[in-house]
């Protein structure tokens, strides 16, 4: 009875994975760019926590850090009223990571209008006879 399972299976603990690491320097640069933009807008430099760092590393690590820099920069940017009622905390852009995805993506495709039958009908036809329109 030595052994604490009575079935007799071994369970290994799962070895714990650590995080990749951030490109170096490039926590301390967003960081930087937050407190720029940050005293752009109010004229006064924000309060950095630690935990601010550990989620711009995370987002660094899963997207990179220019397209978490332009979303920063976004994110400061941002009348949203319940980001604006936060002070424009770090932890926010990790919360609302997709709503601003989709609010930035949504901005950067133009919208055209339907094409009419007229411009529909030349399309196809470019189609099948193998030219571009």
């Amino acid at each position: 009875m030595s052994d604490p399972d009575l079935f007799g299976v071994k369970r290994d603990k799962p070895a714990r994975r650590k995080a990749p690491p951030a490109p170096a320097g490039a926590v301390q640069h967003l960081i930087g760019v937050y407190k720029a933009l940050y005293e752009a807008r109010f004229r006064e430099l924000p309060v950095v926590l630690q935990r601010d760092g550990a989620v711009l590393k995370s987002l660094v690590v899963a997207y990179g850090a220019e397209k978490v820099e332009a979303r920063l920069q976004a994110f400061m940017a941002w009348d949203d009223r319940f980001v604006a009622e936060s002070g424009y905390a770090l932890t926010l852009l990790q919360s609302q990571w997709n709503r601003l995805a989709a609010m930035v993506l949504q901005a950067a495709e133009p919208r055209g209008l339907v094409p009419d039958a007229e411009q529909t009908r030349t399309y196809l036809q470019g189609l099948k006879t193998g030219r571009k329109c």
